[in-house]
């Protein structure tokens, strides 16, 4: 598979300036884009793009919301993931990620679609035939506002959030990332 049919997430280490108040739905989340090659410099660092549905998760004490990347409700197709966030510790946080349905061959976007079309009758059993995961890579908020901070600090949030918070048995997941492109051209030979 050739490079610029894959999509990753890159970042740049540079923050954009505090903001003061906690965070609150909607936020329109940064966007992957695909590139021919990629970026080189010590400020960058490589993600790849998994095949679901953006998500932004909210959590203000005991309500939680699962955001779609246009600002769109997620929460009430995806208990599982609601379930897993409630089950957490930590009562205030905003989470980006994705959505993903895993199966036998790879991550299924179609059984995404097709858990928003479904009744409230059927949800129950497509969320245990099919249920969802979450995969996490950026915390935006934990108790204060991070988007002013550096993407690597966020990072390193996030990933404390994850050992500090996360069981193992949770559908919820750490997204890798990288900052040697050597290991990302690795990631990409096994694509192809």
């Amino acid at each position: 598979m050739s490079i610029k049919k894959i999509s990753f997430r890159v970042r740049t280490s540079k923050g954009k300036g505090s903001l003061d108040k906690f965070l609150s739905p909607p936020i329109t989340p940064m966007r992957a884009r695909a590139v021919k090659s990629f970026p080189i410099g010590n400020e960058w660092m490589y993600e790849p793009k998994w095949d679901g549905f953006r998500c932004l998760v909210f959590r203000d004490e005991e309500k939680i919301l699962l955001q779609s990347r246009r600002g769109k409700s997620l929460t009430s197709a995806f208990p599982e993931i609601v379930a897993a966030f409630r089950a957490l510790g930590p009562k205030r946080f905003v989470l980006d990620g994705e959505l993903a349905m895993p199966t036998e061959n790879g991550f299924s976007f179609d059984g995404l679609v097709n858990r928003l079309r479904i009744g409230s009758a059927r949800l129950a059993l497509e969320v245990r035939d099919s249920p969802a995961i979450y995969i996490a890579f950026d915390m935006l908020a934990n108790s204060e506002n991070l988007l002013g901070s550096p993407f690597r600090l966020r990072r390193k949030n996030l990933e404390r959030f994850f050992e500090n918070s996360i069981p193992r048995s949770s559908p919820v997941y750490l997204s890798a990332s990288r900052e040697d492109l050597r290991e990302v051209e690795k990631w990409v030979g096994h694509i192809g």
